[in-house]
């Protein structure tokens, strides 16, 4: 493709954090771009940790001709919208995050979203019933509205069945390795 157009063939991830093993981060790099490059697709991941660098990042894969840029996690929906807006041409993809759900519904742009709070409300239900102490308790990274829809499913099916609960809710401020980060902050 010419300078500064897309190439449907080339795919970007742009990930707001490393793709540790184990990640959410890891398997969508590992299994989405692995299955673009077993289709012929020229991939590439770009990790950029800095929210303020979101948008010039997407800018940068747009304007070198990636045809598919693909965003992770909720807080790159707004760079991810604008950078939709602004390359019609190249596809994107947002990967966990709530965009295009409202009009004007932007035709370059895909979503994956999660019912976050059913699975949270699931995962109640089951340690309701498992608790013996009435006391439940939920590790998760930082209260994004990920997380929260999460907790509030948590706190929802637990008390469904058992309306005396209390929950506990402890952020690591980390994706990637929350029971480690835990166990040295309980050491120190």
């Amino acid at each position: 493709a010419p300078s500064g157009s897309a190439d449907s063939r080339k795919v970007a991830l742009i990930l707001n954090e490393a793709p540790d093993s184990g990640s959410a981060s890891f398997q969508i790099q590992d299994k989405g771009l692995g299955a673009c490059e077993a289709a012929g697709y020229e991939t590439r991941t770009i990790v950029v940790t800095d929210v303020n660098k979101f948008e010039s990042t997407i800018q940068s894969a747009a304007r070198g001709g990636y045809g598919i840029i693909a965003t992770a996690f909720p807080n790159m929906s707004d760079a991810t919208v604008a950078g939709a807006q602004q390359f019609p041409d190249t596809k994107f993809v947002g990967i966990y995050q709530f965009t295009n759900m409202e009009e004007p519904i932007l035709q370059n742009l895909a979503t994956s979203e999660f019912s976050y709070s059913q699975s949270g409300y699931l995962w109640g239900v089951a340690a309701g019933h498992l608790t013996k102490s009435n006391r439940i308790g939920l590790i998760n990274a930082e209260p994004d509205p990920t997380s929260n829809a999460i907790l509030n499913g948590v706190i929802a099916g637990a008390r469904s069945v058992n309306p005396e609960i209390s929950v506990a809710v402890t952020f690591t401020g980390t994706f990637t390795d929350p029971i480690e980060k835990m166990k040295k902050e309980l050491e120190d």
